[in-house]
């Protein structure tokens, strides 16, 4: 009985080993299909604007279910090589201004094709605003509540901030600091051709 026992009991741990294996490589494939579709998804757009009709006199949503989606979507930014779209994307999930969750998004070209939607990291900590690029794409201003001192608390009036473009990627964050930044509000950054940076406060709008 013993001998008998143990070979069935060995033979059921085998189908359940031979069942496991089975059950993972079900898994792994899944996963690869899913990436594939998630890449084919991501690449399946080509040409300028997203392979969106070109703007014409006539305004309509731009890019529906890409840019165009739930939430806020405003600012949208275009790289002066048109490789990259940014835009602010804001959802709101209550009535206080904390309850609104708000980044900035970017979209890439990859080898002609434009890749998925992607949150830019530091836009994901504090509340970041109202991006606006240089014109040569290589600096990105903002509004922000994050404390100039590196402390954690976040500042009760927003002041501008600068990012400089590091290659693929963005580099280290820097307050515009004073005469632009004071302990006011500063809001609604532009740069124009001829390197003015233009901004508001509460009386008026400024230019440096």
């Amino acid at each position: 009985m013993k001998i008998s026992f143990s070979g069935h009991y060995s033979n059921k741990h085998e189908k359940l080993s031979i069942m496991k294996i089975f059950f993972l490589i079900s898994i792994f494939v899944l996963a690869l299909c899913s990436a594939a579709n998630a890449q084919q998804k991501s690449t399946s757009l080509t040409g300028p604007y997203l392979g969106q009709k070109l703007p014409g006199m006539t305004p309509e949503i731009f890019a529906p279910g890409i840019v165009f989606r739930d939430g806020i979507q405003s600012k949208l930014l275009i790289t002066p090589d048109g490789s990259e779209i940014i835009f602010m994307n804001m959802i709101v999930q209550g009535s206080s201004p904390s309850d609104r969750k708000i980044s900035f998004v970017s979209i890439k070209m990859k080898n002609g094709f434009w890749d998925s939607l992607a949150n830019i990291p530091f836009s994901m900590e504090y509340i970041n605003d109202e991006p606006a690029l240089s014109p040569d794409g290589k600096k990105l201003y903002f509004v922000s509540t994050r404390p100039e001192s590196g402390e954690a608390e976040a500042q009760k009036m927003p002041d501008i901030w600068v990012v400089d473009r590091m290659d693929e990627d963005w580099g280290e964050l820097h307050s515009i600091g004073a005469p632009v930044n004071t302990d006011g509000v500063e809001v609604q950054p532009f740069i124009s051709a001829d390197e003015k940076l233009y901004f508001g406060r509460n009386d008026g709008i400024y230019y440096s």
